[in-house]
């Protein structure tokens, strides 16, 4: 609430820098984010309101996390808990391997729209998949050993009825979706054109201040720097992975009706960048 305030009081006080940034904000939107989202987000909608066996709805998060990316992977694993079919402490680990960039968003927009070379899109999607694995291991690690034991069965699935009232609803749900990324996206691109043109601010400050408000922002910033390859790699891989205050604002949204701790949500993300940065060079060094 108090960066929405803190936006109305700027487009007053600085009409030219939000005009600016909001007209960045839809250019990114329109011809980057919702053509990179929207096919992926609509498949995993349509997965969501299938029927699901008791087996593979085990991996149904997952999917959903890996197809569509954010914050798809979140919706997947709050139908999950709301279901009863895990506990808090396993959602919370969860959400760490589920909620992140889809591959959509990390080859097209990032490896070919921002860096020219569609090759680096399968090396930032893998790094970013490692490093929230390996920070969903650590989650699990730590755990309270004592949480019961929660049977697993299928997925709670709303009555459906014909094909067409299946995808007029995954539709509506994708939209409705796409509708509050696109909200958030357009807030912190307006704080993050703010930070852009603060003379007092370093480059790479500003690339990383950006990164951590909205990762697009940070995405474009870094891979427009004058870094080497490697490193512009490195942050647009931290970047996606971590997400950036404007998907830990929608993550947020979603899980509070289960009351899962969003605390352990950056906790988890920040662990994962620091994984996936390591990785994404090694794998650099290897197939790059």
């Amino acid at each position: 609430m108090a960066i929405y305030f803190i936006c109305f009081l700027l487009f007053f006080m600085f009409p030219d820098i939000c005009k600016d940034g909001m007209t960045g904000g839809i250019r990114l939107l329109a011809f980057q984010v919702i053509p990179s989202l929207y096919p992926f987000m609509l498949i995993a909608s349509l997965i969501r309101t299938a029927p699901i066996p008791a087996r593979l709805s085990r991996i149904y998060p997952i999917v959903c996390g890996f197809i569509s990316g954010y914050p798809m992977g979140a919706k997947a694993v709050v139908d999950m808990k709301s279901g009863g079919h895990i506990g808090k402490e396993q959602a919370e680990a969860l959400l760490i391997l589920c909620n992140n960039p889809g591959p959509a968003f990390i080859v097209s927009y990032a490896a070919m729209g921002m860096l020219g070379d569609i090759t680096l899109g399968p090396l930032i999607w893998a790094a970013a998949l490692s490093g929230s694995f390996l920070a969903c291991l650590c989650m699990c690690f730590i755990r309270r050993k004592n949480e019961a034991a929660v049977s697993m069965t299928s997925v709670p699935v709303p009555p459906s009825g014909n094909f067409f009232d299946t995808l007029e609803q995954a539709a509506a749900d994708t939209l409705n979706t796409l509708f509050t990324i696109s909200g958030n996206v357009l807030i912190f691109s307006v704080l993050s054109e703010f930070i852009q043109q603060a003379a007092f601010i370093p480059d790479k400050l500003c690339i990383l201040a950006s990164g951590i408000l909205e990762m697009t922002c940070g995405i474009r910033l870094a891979a427009a720097s004058d870094m080497t390859l490697a490193w512009k790699v490195g942050s647009i891989t931290v970047f996606s992975v971590f997400g950036g205050l404007s998907i830990i604002s929608q993550t947020a949204g979603i899980i509070r009706k289960e009351k899962l701790s969003i605390k352990k949500y950056v906790t988890g993300k920040a662990l994962a960048a620091c994984f996936a940065f390591p990785v994404i060079h090694l794998l650099l060094c290897i197939f790059h």
